[in-house]
């Protein structure tokens, strides 16, 4: 139980450093360091609820990590594409097409990105685990949304 904590607690140093680095009166946090308070609840957070044993987080973090990046990837893709195809209005019947297109592009890469890492995570943490990853995963932005939203929530 107590070497679970151990990344909960670095997660709160990270947090409250970052925290700390504001000044009452001062600039609101940058884009930059919110997305890090963020990724610093998250981990915290999956690490409880998979209850992480010493060995599978020392194999399971550098896989979530690259599947994270990869995944950042595909999410600022789909934003992107979907900010120009605001404007589809302005675009030929042809170029709104093309964008169509490569939105389904988009959406085939998450599946695939998601396929991929399946059998990873399931190398790493077991099948339970891995549907408790997911589900964690799930319940993690559904807090965020709702702390987000100015509801509150576990903090």
């Amino acid at each position: 139980m107590i070497k679970n904590i151990l990344p909960l607690i670095i997660a709160l140093f990270v947090f409250n450093g970052l925290s700390a680095q504001r000044f009452p009166g001062g600039p609101p946090p940058s884009f930059e360091e919110k997305e890090a308070q963020i990724k610093a609840h998250k981990i915290a957070f999956l690490t409880e609820q998979l209850n992480l044993s010493p060995e599978e987080a020392q194999l399971f973090w550098p896989e979530y990590n690259e599947y994270s990046l990869k995944e950042a990837a595909i999410r600022a893709e789909h934003k992107a594409l979907r900010k120009k195809m605001r404007d589809a209005d302005q675009f030929s019947d042809a170029e709104v097409e093309e964008g169509m297109l490569k939105y389904m592009q988009v959406e085939k890469a998450e599946v695939e990105l998601k396929e991929s890492y399946h059998p990873r995570f399931i190398k790493v943490l077991g099948v339970r685990k891995t549907l408790q990853l997911y589900k964690a995963e799930n319940e993690f932005k559904r807090v965020l949304l709702r702390r987000l939203k100015g509801g509150g929530g576990p903090h």
